[in-house]
């Protein structure tokens, strides 16, 4: 009997003849993708002490930092973590979903992705109204108050690797400054000249420099460092120069704008030097490799950071997909390995044991999240879903208001192959002298109403 329908199931196969299992097949596209995605078949259960870890470092809380702010600095510790953990992790390809009310039939919808920002066309205006209203904040808000570029992904279902990116945004090649959101930039730069694996060895220290970018974008404050400190230190490896170069040669920065400044302190020496290895240092290990560099002076005067919304947002989405654009021009300039490292931290953290989300994903700001609704982050995506971001913010002087910057990158999966992914870059300000709290409900309400709109036009919607 066995012989007769295995027979049977060869002569169906052999003829092509359609079928339930065909039907069945189609109907689940969605999900063969996602196995045929070997990038994600390593996933892990995260690490439950995760929540508990943030508290007890401080990593958000009324202890963050002086008048914590909800958005800026998850006062209310509110962030989540996808349920399972891989560094290798890959966006899924999505249904192609376009629901705008009103399109320009003689413009395209989504381009290959370009390799310099000069190249990249964007759409000013489909987030008009989007940002602001007057229903949801004050009547002397509006767009202009933000700058703000994002870039739509739509992958290739049959190949992962292959994309088209849309762009549509607000005052996007308008320069600003950056604030701390272009720290993850300055260890990028870093990584040109020693990969961030490499241990520093130090005085005090022997860590590699990705458990650094975890201080970089939590704000620790238990390893006698700071994240402004190693914002310096990073541009004393890759170069202040270089960095602002870089911007110009390799992406395609229009010429207002510049990189390479420090952030308000020196690198902290001791403990941090300029003396690397690829394991941790043992004088006696004889075929261990060291590298030594010359720390990169200030320059006189000093850059400015100051980059449009457009650059930095390219600069992350190269960072993001340097898997996927290895054969682009330029690309020798983004490995996968180093973006691992900013995005998620050091793969076997010296400083924090058994975390696995460092880097960008542990950065202290919850703006992205918060625009997403808590019933579909947390009961219609799927279990390895990815938020990464990095938060800029202070007070200018010369321009008298509060300013935040966000930089940030979605991949947000749904259960019925629904799904949006994303990366953005935003700038926002308000004159009220309040200690941030207007300009960051300015921030989360522009961020949350931008993010609703992106799931609503592109991903599917809510259900």
């Amino acid at each position: 009997m066995i012989q007769i329908i295995n027979l049977f199931l060869l002569i169906i196969m052999t003829l092509n003849i359609p079928s339930a299992i065909a039907i069945n097949k189609q109907k689940n596209n969605y999900n063969n993708n996602n196995n045929k995605n070997n990038n994600n078949n390593n996933n892990v259960k995260t690490n439950s002490n995760i929540y508990e870890l943030r508290k007890k470092l401080n990593w958000c809380g009324p202890k963050h930092e002086k008048d914590a702010l909800i958005g800026l600095d998850d006062r209310l510790c509110q962030k989540q973590f996808p349920k399972l953990f891989n560094r290798d992790f890959q966006c899924p390809s999505f249904k192609h979903i376009d629901r705008r009310t009103v399109k320009n039939m003689i413009e395209p919808s989504f381009y290959p992705p370009s390799t310099n920002i000069s190249n990249i066309i964007i759409n000013e205006t489909e987030l008009n109204h989007i940002l602001f209203s007057s229903s949801n904040n004050n009547n002397d808000t509006t767009t202009n108050d933000f700058s703000i570029a994002i870039g739509i992904i739509q992958r290739d279902p049959s190949n992962y690797d292959s994309y088209k990116i849309r762009y549509i945004g607000k005052n996007a090649k308008d320069p600003h400054e950056t604030w701390s959101s272009s720290k993850i930039y300055a260890g990028h730069n870093a990584g040109h000249k020693v990969n961030l694996s490499m241990y520093e060895i130090g005085m005090e220290t022997n860590v590699t420099l990705s458990d650094l970018m975890t201080i970089v974008t939590s704000y620790d404050t238990t390893k006698k460092l700071t994240s402004n400190g190693i914002g310096a230190y990073y541009h004393s490896i890759g170069g202040h120069e270089h960095a602002n170069q870089f911007i110009h040669e390799i992406l395609g920065a229009s010429s207002m704008e510049t990189f390479g400044g420090n952030y308000g302190e020196p690198v902290p020496s001791p403990p941090l030097e300029y003396a690397f290895t690829n394991t941790l240092y043992n004088p006696y290990h004889h075929h261990q490799i060291i590298q030594k560099i010359i720390p990169d002076p200030t320059p006189i005067p000093p850059l400015s950071n100051t980059m449009s919304s457009i650059t930095m947002a390219e600069w992350l989405r190269r960072i993001m997909f340097s898997r996927e654009d290895k054969n682009q021009i330029n690309n020798e300039y983004f490995e996968w390995e180093n973006s691992k490292n900013i995005l998620y931290g050091a793969i076997n953290s010296t400083y924090f044991p058994s975390l696995q989300y460092g880097g960008m994903s542990m950065s202290s700001d919850v703006y992205l999240q918060l625009g997403i609704d808590d019933k579909m982050l947390l009961n219609q995506t799927t279990d390895d879903w990815r938020i990464f971001s990095k938060l800029g913010f202070g007070y200018s002087s010369i321009r008298k208001q509060y300013e935040v910057t966000l930089n940030g990158y979605v991949c947000l999966p749904l259960h019925d192959g629904n799904g949006i992914e994303f990366v953005i870059s935003a700038k926002t300000f308000d004159k009220t002298l309040d200690n941030g709290e207007q300009v960051d409900k300015k921030m989360r309400i522009g961020i949350q109403n931008v993010v609703k709109y992106l799931i609503n036009t592109y991903g599917g919607g809510y259900s």
